[in-house]
């Protein structure tokens, strides 16, 4: 319960970020598409293992 308050105070700030800042908007995109690769290849490392694991 208290993982998802985090990550839904930090959604909320991320959207602030985005949609209120404009001084750092290429900073906060910066970052975001950072995450979202490592997000990215983690889900595909899991699949990986997944399917290697003869699941």
């Amino acid at each position: 319960m208290v993982i998802f308050v985090a990550a839904l105070f930090a959604l909320f700030r991320l959207c602030g970020a985005l949609f209120a800042n404009h001084r750092y908007w290429f900073t906060t995109w910066w970052v975001a598409r950072a995450a979202a690769l490592l997000f990215l290849v983690g889900l595909v490392m899991k699949l990986a293992f997944w399917v290697a694991a003869g699941h």
